[in-house]
Parts: structure tokens; sequence; C-alpha cells
């Protein structure tokens, strides 16, 4: 599967919720491959980049993709260049 292909959608609940939550779901052109959820604790202060990275980590691990595929995703979220990966 070309990793090209692959989009990364975030999800959040507002910030009138006590525990608030990050969805992460990962899309091919057949639909969801994989999602990911991370819940705040009530006595953490919600970080969204910290839910982000959890919720995405385990789409990745839900959508069961391949070594390469995950080091790619990874440098597509963090706006790393992938030429320096392959």
């Amino acid at each position: 599967m070309p990793v090209g292909d692959l989009r990364i959608k975030f999800a959040y609940d507002p910030p009138e919720v006590k525990r608030r939550r990050t969805l992460c779901r990962i899309h091919d052109a057949g639909g969801v491959l994989g999602s990911g959820l991370t819940k705040c604790s009530r006595n953490d202060q919600f970080v969204k980049a910290t839910g982000r990275k959890l919720a995405l980590a385990r789409a990745m691990q839900d959508a069961k993709l391949d070594r390469k595929a995950r080091r790619l995703l990874w440098a597509q979220y963090l706006g790393r260049s992938t030429h320096d990966l392959l």
C-alpha cells in the first residue's frame, strides 16, 4: 500500500468537557484503516500535541501498518522530509 495515499484526521472534544478526548483516524481511498483514542485524566491538563501523538500511535497499531509505512506517517505528521527515510 503506498503511504502517499494515506490520510490522518483528528477530532477533539470541546473544552467544556471535563475528560477531553482525541480521536485519530487513518484513511485511504477505501475508508478507515485504523483509529486510536486517547482520554485525558481529570487530574491532567489537556495538551493537544500529546493527545495527537498518542492517538496516532494507537491508530497505526490498529491499522497494522508495516514499519516503513509507520515511519513515513510519523515523518509526514512531524513535518519532516521523507527523502531521508527512504
